[in-house]
């Protein structure tokens, strides 16, 4: 996908008439690719520009940061004080001119976005920024699939766009629906139906009829999981099932600097030990 189609075009036209906008659509459609030609244009225009996403997996792949990174305010809890908040950034001079000479910022993966950080940073931008504008005047690119996960926090789930903050922070919603990344438009009908909940027991049994009924060579497929904690479950029970000695190996890691290291361990999580059996 070299050009950009009509859905494409209008983000861009969105973006450079400083609407905030939301963009959205299937897996597969286009949205990295956009975000990388709203990038382009934003540089081409000399904007500031701060590319973010709500994990790390997402954040690289758009070769961005968290957004938690960005704000450099921590993972504030429920009994954080906004002036506490407000007191961090105004006492470090980088974090403090990162915020006020941001023009445009980009938060990728949106459906997972906890809309009281998000309240949280909208209050922040305006005292930061001294002014009363929505978000102190940053333009606000989100971009994500609220069909896909959820926010990760414990109790009921409640979406951004659920909130007052929504109405006032975006502008236009633009959404993708040409999907590239599938060429069998039945399959890709079927995908679509799964998407929105629409599927019929004869979909399935379509996809089920493509089974090939064993493993070649014994080797057995990856399995994927939505959440790190059932992965640790699957690959512990499969560890334990076989009969050679555990070999425990830790990490040596290495970084430039420990502000380094703090970035990397927050935005990838890595595993300091490893358990194996050989």
């Amino acid at each position: 996908m070299a050009e950009l189609n009509n859905e494409q075009v209008l983000a861009l036209k969105y973006i450079k008439e400083g609407f905030n906008i939301f963009l959205t659509g299937p897996a597969g459609c286009g949205k990295s690719f956009t975000i990388e030609k709203i990038v382009e244009q934003c540089t081409k225009y000399n904007k500031s520009l701060k590319i973010t996403a709500t994990t790390g997996a997402a954040a690289s792949n758009i070769k961005g940061t968290t957004l938690h990174s960005w704000a450099g305010i921590g993972v504030p809890s429920k009994d954080t004080s906004i002036k506490l908040l407000q007191r961090k950034i105004m006492k470090n001079t980088k974090l403090k001119r990162k915020w006020r000479q941001t023009d445009v910022l980009i938060i990728d993966e949106v459906s997972m976005l906890d809309y009281e950080f998000m309240i949280t940073l909208e209050k922040l931008a305006r005292y930061v920024r001294n002014s009363e504008k929505v978000f102190g005047g940053i333009q606000i690119v989100l971009a994500g699939d609220f069909f896909q996960l959820p926010p990760v926090k414990p109790g009921l789930i409640r979406y951004i766009f659920e909130e007052k903050i929504w109405s006032e922070l975006i502008h236009q919603i633009v959404s993708l629906t040409i999907v590239y990344r599938q060429k069998d438009d039945e399959y890709k009908e079927i995908l679509m139906k799964i998407r929105n909940n629409t599927h019929t027991q004869d979909d399935i049994d379509r996809l089920n009829a493509e089974k090939t009924g064993g493993y070649n060579g014994g080797i057995v497929p990856t399995k994927l999981f939505c959440t790190r904690k059932d992965v640790d479950k699957m690959n512990a029970n499969e560890l334990a099932k076989l009969e050679e000695e555990l070999v425990i190996c830790p990490s040596k890691d290495f970084y430039e600097n420990d502000a380094t290291k703090r970035q990397y361990e927050k935005q990838w999580q890595f595993k300091h030990i490893v358990n194996l059996k050989i």
